[in-house]
């Protein structure tokens, strides 16, 4: 069955819920607290959003959020952590959101959602009831009114027919789960960039190994994991031996409307042979974390001798600015979050170079509205990390600490995704599990930070994809 919208004069559509205007609220004696939203990105189809304020009274927190146009939305919460979800479809923002603390808000975070849609996370103090307002505008821009934290009134129930009442209550048992559903389980697209090839190469190893054969073998592995995953899906920026320029790699991004970046590279240090470890870049706006940081950012932005500034943003100042002003918030901070992921599973497998996410200009990770990070697997020019890098077993185990990375970031940011899970039954064993679901114990195992093989019933376990 199709999502039905229910118009209003408001023009802010919901699926498969009812939107009833109310009387205006009064605001004196009210704390407004304004994020700083700032109009700068071009106009385009759909619904123009910002922007969000805050009223905080006598426990409640109303978020309102203005709305030129017509759109429509869906919205969920999860328990751990306690948060509000509103996925916004057809909609442009005028708005760049810092994280801000306003009653029951703890903070607020905008992400790309789906084709030409946006998501607003809104991380709670805790969970609370939820109330949502459609408000037509009258020649101004309408808003939706988001409350939180006061119940709802009791329904006043008016005597009707069985005949009237029974199309109602299927209406909403059927069509409205059903829909929610549907929104939840649309994949998170993330694009794996394997670096350089064709007639780029990349660094060289001591024994003949090219980085370009390196990063396309991880990268194929790392897409294999993730379109195993239930609410994942994969995009290759390239799938074989051939050029792909830098400026097209984030076109490709921009084209699947990529919730996630990873650009996967080898290393090489040109100071000593011994050097080791992974390490995990994103971009800064300020300048590299340290001196070999920008050399290495350098030396991958001269492999694509057409780049010369983000394409989008060249020609046009006023995105110029905004890019600015994201590099300093929301993108920035997933950037940091999703790299610090990857590198927790990076050390479980290898020294890691750097112990922190390093920052450094690389013109592949400079998509405004994209969480973006480069990694770094190994040094080519270390004859040992060269050798294993030649080997399937280490390029797998990379490839899992890289996907089990994204994993963990797509499970904490949205919710519903990433993850299968079994329900453990009397009679059941880790070894029989982990057969039936195409992986090792040791990799369930550690999946599940297990220390033994013990299992219980009742238990649930996170289910892995497998290498094949």
């Amino acid at each position: 069955m199709g999502a039905t919208a229910v118009h209003d004069r408001s023009g802010i559509q919901e699926y498969g819920r009812r939107v009833v205007p109310r009387s205006g609220l009064r605001t004196g004696a009210w704390l407004w607290l304004v994020l700083g939203w700032m109009l700068a990105l071009p106009a385009m189809a759909g619904a123009r959003i910002g922007p969000l304020t805050f009223l905080v009274r006598r426990g409640a927190t109303i978020a309102i959020l203005a709305v030129r146009g017509h759109t429509t939305y869906h919205w969920f919460t999860t328990d751990r952590p306690p948060r509000l979800v509103l996925d916004l479809r057809d909609t442009t923002p005028e708005m760049v959101a810092h994280p801000v603390s306003a009653g029951l808000v703890r903070a607020v975070y905008v992400e790309r959602y789906g084709p030409g849609g946006l998501r607003l996370l809104f991380n709670l103090t805790r969970m609370v009831p939820v109330r949502f307002t459609a408000r037509a505008g009258y020649g101004r821009p309408g808003r939706l009114e988001i409350e939180l934290g006061r119940e709802a009134p009791p329904p006043v129930v008016h005597p009707v027919t069985a005949q009237m009442r029974a199309p109602a209550a299927a209406w909403d048992r059927a069509t409205a789960p059903e829909i929610r559903t549907r929104l939840r389980t649309k994949p998170v697209i993330i694009v794996i960039d394997p670096g350089h090839g064709g007639s780029d190469p990349g660094t060289t190893g001591p024994n003949g190994l090219r980085e370009k054969i390196v990063t396309l073998s991880i990268g194929r592995m790392v897409a294999r994991r993730i379109d195993a995953t239930p609410g994942m899906r994969a995009v290759l920026t390239r799938n074989g031996d051939y050029y792909v320029s830098l400026r097209q790699r984030v076109l490709d991004a921009q084209r699947h409307d990529a919730a996630l970046f990873v650009s996967i590279h080898a290393n090489s240090s040109p100071r000593s042979p011994s050097v080791v470890g992974g390490a995990v870049y994103m971009l800064s706006e300020h300048g590299a974390s340290d001196a070999e940081s920008g050399m290495l950012a350098r030396t991958e932005n001269a492999a694509d001798p057409t780049i010369d500034g983000v394409h989008f943003v060249r020609n046009d100042p006023r995105l110029n600015y905004v890019l600015t002003d994201l590099l300093q918030n929301q993108a920035i901070a997933a950037s940091d979050s999703l790299g610090g992921d990857i590198l927790h599973y990076l050390a479980q497998v290898e020294p890691l170079y750097e112990p922190r996410v390093q920052r450094a200009n690389f013109e592949v990770l400079r998509d405004p509205m994209i969480p973006s990070v480069l990694v770094e697997t190994a040094f080519l020019s270390n004859p040992t990390q060269d050798r294993e890098l030649s080997e399937r077993s280490s390029r797998e185990r990379l490839a899992d600490a890289i996907y089990d990375g994204i994993r963990e970031y797509v499970r904490s940011h949205f919710p519903g995704r990433g993850t299968r899970e079994y329900t453990v039954r009397n009679g059941d064993t880790l070894s029989g599990i982990a057969a039936r679901s195409g992986v090792s114990v040791d990799r369930l195992r550690a999946f599940n930070h297990l220390p033994r093989n013990d299992i219980a019933a009742g238990q649930v376990l996170r289910i892995p994809p497998g290498s094949s």
